[in-house]
């Protein structure tokens, strides 16, 4: 039973581990985004532009 009860705990450990993991990567991806949107503001550039921009400078390599 003792082993039962250390495995269940284990699960759930895991479990809010991996949730929180998931719940950090939410809103570092939120702040991100948010950065990433103000400084294409600050730069008169669409998003759409921007990533052309990218796919370009990519395909020039």
């Amino acid at each position: 039973m003792r082993e039962e009860t250390e495995k269940s705990n284990e699960s759930i450990r895991e479990k809010n581990m991996k949730s929180l993991e998931e719940n950090i990567k939410k809103v570092e991806i939120k702040r991100m985004k948010k950065i990433i949107d103000e400084a294409l503001e600050n730069m008169n550039v669409s998003v759409e532009e921007w990533v052309e921009d990218v796919k370009e400078s990519r395909s020039m390599r």
